[in-house]
């Protein structure tokens, strides 16, 4: 089975990526989805885990609120390019703010 992490750099991704590197070989990799889809470095996923965002606590999503939207919406959005590519036969979108 092969399984995609996204926003595996983060606090509940980094979780998730170690709970999976316990059964599954695990490699890592980084995309910017606020620039691109990653479908050239991505492909023939079985699940997929998205937990992309861009969030900091309450301090740092109060002075950045429009900022995080905004970059927040265009990151789902190349997320969604990439998962009607790769048609996994689950995705699991977490949230966490």
């Amino acid at each position: 089975m092969n399984i995609l992490v996204l926003g595996g750099s983060g606090f509940i991704g980094r979780n998730i990526c170690s709970q999976i590197a316990r059964v599954f070989p695990f490699g890592a990799d980084f995309v910017d989805f606020t620039k691109e889809a990653g479908t050239g470095k991505f492909s023939d996923y079985d699940v997929i885990i998205n937990c992309a965002g861009r969030y900091g606590g309450l301090p740092f999503n109060k002075s950045k609120g429009k900022q995080m939207f905004f970059e927040n919406n265009i990151i789902n959005n190349n997320i969604n390019i990439l998962v009607d590519r790769i048609k996994p036969k689950r995705y699991i979108k977490i949230f966490s703010a």
